[in-house]
């Protein structure tokens, strides 16, 4: 059985200073406050075997503690092997990023890379067939012997579904099959490419071979044509076009060349008729545009006209308005004079009436009291006429016609600022059009119907000139073919070769997609081999996962669980999913439905069942770092069982920061005979040299029950 004996820390993480671990013991107990420690002795077992600390990415120096006295780390692990002999596995880390490694063992001592060899070959031999080794070997080594404090949940959901196949496939012992797979996969891949590339490459030959025989064909066809007619008529016609003014003769030595020269003169000359011809296309589709919906000008002397006489009427009521608001303000000015008199009097005769006796209260003298007093009653009761300022009435009357006329102006304004941009729109497309005619060779009151004309012309002398361009590439192929007898034999070698070139192409082009068959018919098998392998495996340790997950019981319906595989794209999947066998329900997303404690209990489940599935696990141990930090009371109780049911088939090593769940795990854990033996440290007081550690061992209790007294 392959298990811990004893760890030795130097200078590693939060080991400052010495210290010694002694593992040997069924079960192994940290106890002690966050940060003490605990995790460091678990990442300095899982560095000094491979050289990694997956949880940390960058250099060795990450390992060196702050406080080491030499600047460097050492870490010394002692295990059993399957024989039962002791290998101690030193690794060394320095500040300049560089790590050692030595293998002690009883057959001799392995240094740099034959130790690493050394450790896989005794604890992951698989991962020595893989291209990174150390990864496979790490991948194993979390998944089935050490689950970190802080990476609990990571395979239910961190790792994608793909991730979790390929961990299962390397724990289960199909992890080289997969590897093969992912090879073979690439490798077709590669060959797909090159298919094409000799698709390609077949293509071009065959294209080949046929331009060859066309210009054999062109050469049998000038054989019997009379080159000098050809010459004679083709370049008559090509004068007619105003492309030379002169015929060379055939004779001479620049024939070639000088048909060439033409040919080129007359494809500028067509090409600038084409351009003329789509311009002049493109112009009559906007000109017929224009006509169908652009407005066409207007006089606009008479709204001008109305412009300014309702102008002059508007500025003559306004001086109107003026006078009459005047003479209504002085009206009104008279009235209120008048009522202001009128109450003066009223008020004069109240007090008057108040006062009034036998003499007058002013002067003493005898009135007549009756007659004055009615003449001021009726003073007081009299009350006076409501009077509306005459002017007021032309005031309205003028500011009504005032608000018409202004109405009618803006409404005029608006009618002439459009009927502005609609003239000017037209004198610019008129001049526009003017241009445009001119440039095209038509005089200024051309229409459209001798736009069509002219299009008509430009496309028939397009299609004359493509033809004589046509012609012309068979004048010169014939002047070519002066030396034709040469040629021929030429071009049928060539023709010879490019044939052998092409079929040579298709042979191997047929050979590669055979070759392409086979390992799609190859890939297809070992696709099945792997998924019926995997799918084996799986079903294998799935019953103890979910005797595991029942002992735990984290959740009161979902109580089922299983590891569900799929395959898509030629790619493996795994997924956990839980069940409430009583409603008939499945989820395979339980990070959707379940707490995070719940979550933990799941992730655990899954570890320890993968942890004592897999039959070559690197350590016949299991490692939990800290899980109370990650399970509610309830899951706690359910993992201390199952841990107790493990202990004979695996070494535990177990921390907490919790001292009564270490005193529970005590308890539960302690050695029922003499042959067994559990160890406590306790990580206190933590200083630059690091923490106080103190080690005791759980006394024995053989008798498995107490009976209580009455």
């Amino acid at each position: 059985m392959r298990r811990l004996l004893s760890a030795e820390i130097q200078g590693f993480r939060a080991f400052g200073g010495e210290y010694t671990f002694d593992l040997d013991a069924d079960v192994v107990i940290l106890s002690g406050p966050n940060g003490s420690g605990k995790t460091s002795l678990f990442d300095a077992i899982l560095w000094s075997l491979s050289g990694q600390l997956p949880r940390f990415t960058g250099r060795d120096s990450q390992a060196i503690s702050l406080y080491s006295p030499s600047g460097s780390a050492r870490v010394a692990v002692t295990f059993e092997d399957d024989a039962g002999h002791q290998m101690t596995v030193i690794r060394t880390a320095s500040s300049e990023d560089r790590s050692d490694v030595l293998v002690q063992t009883p057959t001799g001592r392995f240094d740099g890379g034959a130790g690493d060899v050394k450790i896989l070959e005794t604890l992951w031999p698989s991962a020595l067939l893989t291209k990174d080794s150390v990864a496979a070997f790490c991948m194993a080594f979390t998944r089935s012997v050490y689950l970190q404090q802080d990476l609990v949940r990571e395979f239910i959901e961190s790792d994608s579904e793909e991730e979790r196949f390929t961990v299962m496939s390397e724990l289960l012992g199909a992890g080289r099959l997969n590897e093969f797979l992912r090879e073979l996969e690439r490798d077709r891949n590669s060959w797909s490419r090159t298919r094409t590339e000799r698709a390609r490459e077949a293509s071009e030959a065959e294209l080949r071979v046929s331009q060859i025989r066309t210009r054999l064909e062109r050469l049998r066809q000038s054989a019997g044509q009379d080159i000098e007619k050809l010459w004679k008529d083709w370049w008559g016609d090509v004068r007619s076009f105003g492309v030379t003014e002169s015929e060379p003769t055939l004779a001479t030595t620049e024939a070639a060349r000088l048909v060439n020269d033409a040919l080129g003169a007359l494809l500028a000359q067509r090409r600038a008729v084409e351009r003329r011809r789509d311009g002049a296309q493109e112009f009559l589709r906007e000109w017929s545009e224009r006509i169908q919906s652009a407005p066409s000008a207007t006089d606009v002397s008479q709204a001008r006209r109305e412009q300014q006489e309702l102008s002059v009427q508007l500025e003559r009521s306004r001086k109107e308005l003026s006078a009459a608001q005047e003479a209504a303000a002085r009206e009104r000015e008279r009235l209120t004079q008048q009522h202001e008199t009128h109450e003066e009097l009223r008020s004069l005769a109240t007090l008057a009436l108040r006062h009034l006796g036998e003499r007058c209260p002013v002067c003493e003298q005898k009135y007549p009291v009756d007659e004055t007093r009615r003449r001021l009653e009726q003073l007081v009761a009299e009350t006076p006429p409501e009077e509306q300022p005459a002017p007021m009435a032309q005031v309205e009357d003028l500011a009504r016609r005032i608000a018409t006329l202004e109405r009618s102006l803006a409404a005029l304004a608006v009618e002439l600022a459009e009927a502005e941009r609609v003239n000017s729109d037209a004198r610019a497309w008129s001049e526009s059009r003017a241009r445009r005619l001119e440039e095209l060779g038509l005089t200024r009151q051309a229409t459209p119907a001798d736009l069509d004309r002219l299009i008509a012309e430009l496309s028939l002398r397009a299609h004359t000139m493509s033809e004589l361009y046509s012609r012309g590439e068979a004048v010169a192929l014939s002047v070519a073919s002066a030396s034709e007898a040469a040629q021929r034999a030429e071009l049928q070698e060539q023709l010879a070769s490019a044939q052998h070139v092409a079929e040579e192409r298709r042979r191997a082009l047929s050979a590669h997609e055979a070759a392409g068959d086979a390992a799609t018919t190859i890939l297809d098998a070992a696709r099945i081999a792997a998924r019926e392998l995997v799918d084996a495996r799986v079903n294998r340790i799935e019953p103890l996962v979910e005797r595991i997950y029942a002992r735990m019981d984290p959740h009161p319906l979902f109580t089922d669980v299983s590891l569900g595989t799929s395959y898509r794209g030629g790619h493996g999947r795994v997924q956990p999913l839980v069940a409430d066998p009583a409603a008939g329900l499945k989820n395979q997303d339980p990070y959707t439905l379940f707490s995070s404690s719940q979550l933990n209990a799941l992730a655990v489940s899954l570890f320890l069942g993968l942890n004592l599935g897999t039959r070559e696990a690197p350590l016949q141990v299991v490692m939990l770092d800290d899980p109370l930090q990650s399970l509610d009371d309830v899951n706690l109780l359910g993992l201390v069982d199952t841990l107790r049911r493990t202990k004979a088939l695996r070494q535990l090593v177990v921390s907490t920061h919790d001292r009564r769940f270490a005193n529970l795990l005590q308890r539960k854990l302690r050695p029922v005979g003499d042959d067994g033996r559990s160890r406590v440290f306790s990580f206190s007081d933590w200083t630059e040299s690091g923490p106080v550690v103190e080690t005791d061992d759980v006394r024995t209790e053989p008798e498995q029950f107490r009976v209580a007294a009455a």
